[in-house]
């Protein structure tokens, strides 16, 4: 009896120390406490911010805008409101995912170089609240679609054109953060070639897409007419951004050591 007695004592012990093993791996797994659990946790934010954001934008592009054609755009709208209003919040919640994406990031890389993981951060925190406002041009397009009072204010072709234009300030906007996007994309390229954690390669993709990003905002802004170069562009930021979300979510990280090098000058970000 006193042996079976202690050999309960003994099963109850181990799967208590199962149990708080398994509890303790889940924590570490989603806190982000090591750098393969944090890889995995950037990489599920990461493919949150691009399903969130293809999925918006082919409501967007898809179904509601149709470039020129205010008419055929209002009427979109009033005939797809609540479709409008799932891909208003599908970017929201890409916003979002965007901004505890950078957070991630500083686990990740903290100790790689604070600096340079810290100035992801900064950037893609200063770019947030400006992806807010300009989400608020793209709501006022259906705002104005769906109350019978602006219409009577405005007329039908006053309306429409109102429209438009809030679509066109949207589309400035989302240019305009389009510029930090790409500058984020330098420090975290940085960390990436740095680390050891991923293949180099990685990391000399994003540093090339960084500036592909800036092309975007230079050619919208300045050369609206030569759309042309959009492709190859558009192609590169693809490539870079869908590579490393992948190795992020299917291998975490690699073994190796962290390489901790400074940036010259960053110490003053």
């Amino acid at each position: 009896m006193a042996e079976n007695g202690y050999g309960n004592q003994q099963a109850k012990k181990g799967g208590l120390e199962a149990v708080n093993a398994f509890r303790e791996k889940v924590k570490n797994t989603f806190t982000g406490k090591t750098p393969k659990s944090a890889a995995r946790v950037a990489g599920v934010l990461y493919l949150g911010l691009i399903v969130f954001g293809v999925a918006a934008q082919a409501i967007r592009d898809g179904v509601i805008i149709r470039p020129g054609d205010g008419a055929a755009t209002v009427s979109n709208i009033l005939e797809n409101e609540s479709l409008f209003r799932i891909g208003f919040v599908l970017d929201l919640l890409m916003i979002l995912a965007f901004a505890f994406l950078s957070l991630a990031y500083l686990r990740l890389f903290k100790d790689v170089n604070k600096n340079a993981a810290t100035m992801v951060v900064v950037l893609v925190l200063v770019c947030i609240p400006m992806m807010f406002v300009t989400m608020l041009f793209y709501l006022s397009t259906m705002m104005l679609s769906t109350n019978p009072h602006y219409l009577t204010v405005f007329g039908a072709e006053g309306l429409q054109a109102l429209v438009m234009f809030f679509f066109d300030l949207y589309t400035a906007g989302v240019m305009i953060n389009t510029i930090f996007h790409g500058l984020y994309l330098f420090p975290l390229g940085y960390l990436v070639y740095k680390s050891n954690y991923f293949p180099k390669v990685l990391g000399t993709l994003l540093i090339v897409a960084a500036p592909c990003f800036l092309m975007q905002t230079v050619q919208y802004f300045v050369f609206p007419g030569i759309e042309a170069i959009i492709l190859p562009i558009g192609a590169m930021t693809m490539i870079a951004e869908f590579a490393f979300c992948g190795f992020l979510l299917i291998k975490g990280v690699r073994e190796g050591p962290v390489e901790k090098k400074p940036i010259v000058g960053a110490a003053g970000c």
